[in-house]
């Protein structure tokens, strides 16, 4: 690799790592029962049972703090998968005991809201960082417009948006993709070892990425099947510790964090309590929706299902029946779901594991030269990132359920310059909450509101550093082309 490849790949880290590092978003319950669990094993350690939340459930029913919760033998726990957990606790291990150096205090609502931020750029933002990168080598395998594809995932999905608090869908995501990265551009038996500990990674933040997880896995092996043994080895760590997780909070290794779930959530005529057939209603509701449907929101998708309208090779056919078997099953999956919606979110958080799948779909129409077919995905691509943008610096969750979240709140609110405009408590704020009120401002934020500008002029910091890099990515693109 000479230095102009190598700096573009720096190049294209750095724009995902200040786009989505450029905002901390709001903390809502489903954050807020993962920082629970996090705060509580670095804070009180082993003077409370391992990984409990009891101290940050003021009132389970109320919705207090969080109503994401998982009871089993009196004590709380959160309902969520482990790996953003195991993952957390030492990024703030670290962190925590830097600040009692200083004598700071971990309750001081700026410092809690700056180590909320700090764990979330670790764990969310630093891998999808990673994974641009490395989607970016993966698809240089397929198709020589690797960078437009790479640029794709970052501006006009929503990973970056919802890499801004610590949902796990966007480290799940990243992990698969980097997982997949070295399982099929492999050249070592470590590669496979990385490959199985990122992939199993990937179900350990998101139990529901065991598909994409199987699928990869399935098309990597049928290629190198030497690979068994090494891939087993750096699975079994992550699998180790979630299986550990399950037994120290639930008595069982086969109990998950929802089987104990906060009964609220659960339909006892569903199975496990959460999922039935497929509906084909909600299905319509998830692709097409005209203002809440993943292809409202992203309409750069709508191409991706003509992957297979264009003539093909062998192995981009196979590579882009392969991402349609995954969108589509997660799509079955989420109709099937009692809790589809993904509550009051812009977009159906759920289906976000897809975004890489759905961009390599894409492979086929990119690569052909029809001035047409390039001025429209010029046009959806526009669309999809101004979208992207607009949700990523308003907020991923409306104040409200709305029918129209996105064009009927989230834009008008951008033009208006409310940025950042949904505030919420963590902790035990509600025990204390007059002190929390006076930083509740600082509870979501862009860096260039922290600067002390306003409205849309706190996104110039942004732009400028996003447009300077994009001229320097093209500038050494072109050089490597000529």
């Amino acid at each position: 690799m000479n230095n102009d490849c190598k700096k573009i790949e720096i190049i294209i880290f750095l724009i995902t790592l200040f786009y989505a590092g450029y905002y901390l978003g709001p903390q809502l319950g489903n954050s807020t029962a993962k920082y629970n669990a996090i705060h509580s094993v670095v804070e009180d350690g082993l003077n409370v049972p391992l990984f409990s939340i009891n101290k940050f459930i003021l009132d389970p029913y109320a919705g207090i703090n969080t109503d994401d919760w998982s009871f089993y033998n009196g004590n709380f726990y959160s309902n969520k998968a482990p790996g953003t957990i195991l993952l957390g606790i030492p990024v703030y291990f670290v962190i925590a005991n830097i600040q009692k150096l200083f004598g700071l205090d971990l309750n001081f609502p700026p410092i809690a809201y700056l180590n909320i931020y700090l764990i979330n750029v670790f764990i969310s933002v630093l891998p999808l960082a990673f994974a641009s990168v490395c989607f970016y080598r993966l698809m240089s395998c397929f198709t020589k417009k690797n960078l437009e594809l790479t640029l794709l995932l970052i501006f006009c999905t929503p990973l970056v948006p919802y890499s801004t608090s610590l949902w796990g869908h966007c480290t799940s995501c990243s992990f698969l993709i980097i997982g997949a990265y070295f399982l099929i551009k492999s050249k070592y038996k470590k590669d496979y070892f990385y490959s199985g500990l990122f992939l199993a990674f990937a179900c350990s933040v998101d139990y529901f990425a065991i598909l994409a997880v199987v699928t990869i896995l399935i098309f990597g092996i049928l290629k190198k099947t030497s690979s068994i043994t090494s891939l087993i080895l750096g699975g079994s760590v992550p699998i180790f510790l979630t299986l550990w997780y399950h037994y120290v909070c639930f008595g069982n290794i086969f109990a998950t964090s929802t089987t104990y779930t906060n009964e609220t959530f659960l339909d006892k005529n569903l199975f496990l309590g959460m999922f039935g057939v497929p509906n084909f209603e909600v299905l319509g509701i998830l692709l097409m929706h005209p203002t809440k449907g993943v292809l409202s929101i992203v309409p750069i998708f709508i191409l991706s299902f003509f992957a297979l309208a264009v003539k093909k090779n062998k192995a981009i056919l196979f590579l882009c029946l392969t991402c349609y078997f995954v969108s589509f099953s997660y799509f079955l999956w989420n109709s099937s779901f009692n809790g589809w919606h993904a509550g009051a979110t812009v977009f159906f958080r759920y289906l976000i594991i897809t975004s890489p799948f759905m961009v390599i779909l894409l492979t086929p129409l990119i690569n052909i030269k029809n001035i047409i077919l390039k001025l429209l995905t010029l046009l959806l691509a526009m669309l999809s990132a101004l979208n992207i943008f607009v949700i990523t610096s308003v907020s991923t969750i409306p104040h409200f359920n709305s029918s129209n979240p996105l064009y009927g709140l989230l834009y008008p609110l951008f033009f208006k310059g409310e940025l950042s405009y949904v505030k919420s408590y963590i902790r035990n704020a509600w025990v204390n909450p007059e002190e929390y009120k006076e930083y509740l401002h600082i509870s979501s934020w862009n860096i260039g509101q922290l600067l002390g500008l306003d409205g849309l002029y706190s996104l110039i910091p942004l732009l400028l550093v996003i447009v300077t890099l994009l001229v320097l990515l093209n500038f050494y693109y072109k050089r490597i082309e000529n």
